[in-house]
């Protein structure tokens, strides 16, 4: 019987970890540094133009958490690229829409 209790208990904690998990709200912004100047992800915005649609790109692009740090620019390219769903980051003249001039630079 306690061993049926135990299990109840655990089952019960997981699901509730999880539910209150998916109810924590992502962050409006986020910061990463980079060579070329610190980048501003905007979060808020990218989710509201996937209509809310987290797995448009976690986990194929990200992990889901802000404490990862963002490797590569590899995922920005995904839909930043010509002919992509948003501006191209291979057109020089959009650099600064992610790394404005005054950013400060990662060693």
């Amino acid at each position: 019987m306690r061993s049926v209790i135990m299990l109840f208990m655990t089952v019960t904690l997981v699901g509730l970890a999880t539910v209150a998990a998916q109810d924590t709200k992502p962050p409006e912004k986020i910061v990463f540094p980079s060579k070329q100047g610190a980048t501003t992800f905007l979060h808020a915005a990218h989710l509201q133009r996937e209509n809310g649609e987290c797995t448009s790109c976690h986990d194929k692009l990200w992990p889901q958490s802000t404490a990862e740090p963002l490797k590569s620019s590899t995922g920005c390219h995904t839909c930043h690229k010509p002919d992509g769903k948003a501006f191209s980051a291979r057109d020089r003249s959009n650099c600064e829409r992610c790394h404005p001039k005054d950013a400060p630079k990662a060693l």
